[in-house]
């Protein structure tokens, strides 16, 4: 029971720190996206934090996906656990 406490309080903590990343780095592109830079530097930093928010987009997708494929299966074991019951039930 502790190792799972323990980790449910991991997983929390790094989605909070993981969501304010996303967020700062969101701000910070739409703030300097406002500005309509022209410094070559500034432009550099502000494709580099895009980069690191698409890498952030990219891995809570690929997290979606898993627990997506997860799901169907876990249904489709238990659909067709089901039906192999069927015949059992029948008899009784």
């Amino acid at each position: 029971m502790e190792i799972s406490g323990f980790t449910v309080k991991f997983s929390k903590r790094k989605a909070k720190i993981v969501k304010s990343e996303e967020m700062a780095l969101l701000e910070r592109v739409n703030e300097v996206q406002a500005k309509e830079p022209h410094d070559r530097n500034i432009i550099v930093e502000l494709q580099a934090e895009k980069l690191r928010l698409k890498r952030i987009m990219t891995y809570k997708t690929k997290g979606a996906i898993l627990r997506s494929k997860v799901r169907w299966h876990r249904r489709t074991r238990r659909a067709k656990h089901e039906i192999l019951l069927w015949p059992r039930k029948a008899k009784f």
